[in-house]
C-alpha cells in the first residue's frame, strides 16, 4: 500500500529543498523573474535525479509507474482518464486548451466531487497534463518512465492515464515535473 501527493511539487516547496539543502535549483531559475507569482506553479526543468533527490529530503519516495497508474485510474473501472473514458478539454490543461503556459496546482480540482472535476478517483489532482511526472520505472538502461503527459500533449495521445514516454534521468524539460509518493508502515 501507498500514498501519493495529491498535488504536483510546486516551486514554492522545491524553493524550500534547495534553500535547506543547498541543491542546485533549475537552470530557470537564473531569470531572477521566472518566479515571480510562480510559487503555486509545479516545478519543471528538474532531472529524474533531482526529483528523487526531493521526495527523499521530505520523506517520500516517487511512485512507480504502476502506483501512478493506479492513483490516476482508480481501482475500480480502470478509466483512461482521471475523470473517466472520454477526453474532456474543461478537466485538464492539454494540447487543446491551446494555452500554453502552466495552471498553478489543483486548477481543474474545483467541483464538488472527483467525478466532476478532473481529480482521479482518489482525488489526487492534475494527473493528465499541466507536466508530465517522473516516476521511479526503468523504461530502458538509461530511461525512466514518465506518465501524464503534460500541456503540449493531446488528450487522445499522450495525455492519459495509460501513456507512457520515457526520458534519460538526467534530462532537463520543461514540461517534466514530479509529485512523491509514500510506503503505507
Amino acid at each position: 500500500a501507498f500514498t501519493l501527493d495529491r498535488y504536483e511539487i510546486t516551486n514554492l516547496q522545491y524553493g524550500q529543498f534547495v534553500r535547506a539543502t543547498g541543491h542546485k535549483p533549475p537552470d530557470v531559475w537564473s531569470d531572477l523573474n521566472y518566479l515571480k507569482g510562480k510559487d503555486y506553479l509545479p516545478v519543471v526543468d528538474v532531472t529524474w535525479h533531482d526529483a528523487v533527490a526531493y521526495c527523499f529530503w521530505a520523506g517520500k519516495r516517487l511512485p512507480s509507474q504502476d502506483e501512478w497508474e493506479l492513483a490516476c485510474r482508480g481501482n475500480v473501472d480502470r478509466r483512461l482518464y482521471p475523470w473517466g473514458d472520454m477526453p474532456d478539454v474543461c478537466k485538464a490543461n492539454t494540447q487543446e486548451r491551446k494555452r500554453e503556459e502552466l495552471w498553478a496546482i489543483g486548477s481543474y480540482s474545483f467541483a464538488d466531487s472527483p467525478q466532476e472535476s478532473g481529480d482521479s478517483p482518489f482525488g489526487v489532482t492534475d494527473m493528465v497534463g499541466n507536466v508530465a511526472e517522473w516516476t521511479s520505472s526503468l523504461y530502458e538502461e538509461n530511461e525512466r518512465v514518465i506518465r501524464g503527459g503534460s500541456l503540449f500533449d493531446a488528450q487522445d495521445k499522450e495525455a492519459s492515464c495509460v501513456m507512457r514516454t520515457h526520458a534519460e534521468p538526467n534530462a532537463f524539460i520543461p514540461e517534466i515535473g514530479f509529485r512523491c509518493a509514500m510506503s503505507a508502515p
